[in-house]
């Protein structure tokens, strides 16, 4: 995402875009949800929001502090 919003990997901007797109996919779940079982199977949304921001969220860190992406500073 920090290639397609030309953005370094340091800036917060391409993971704030991550995480919106994994709300609005799970709101899409959610209408699903509620639609086919009559209730919202929240937790299965949380996980799969946390499973997709994981490794984005790995990435920003390291190159926030510096530990593997020098050259991004």
């Amino acid at each position: 995402m920090a290639a397609v919003l030309r953005k370094p990997l340091r800036s917060i901007v391409p993971w704030l875009v991550v995480v919106a797109i994994a709300v609005a996919g799970e709101m899409f779940d959610m209408r699903d949800d509620v639609a086919s079982l009559g209730y919202w199977r929240w937790g299965a949304s949380l996980h799969d929001i946390l499973n997709t921001v994981f490794w984005p969220t790995v990435l920003l860190l390291l190159a926030k502090f510096g530990i593997f992406f020098r050259g991004n500073k």
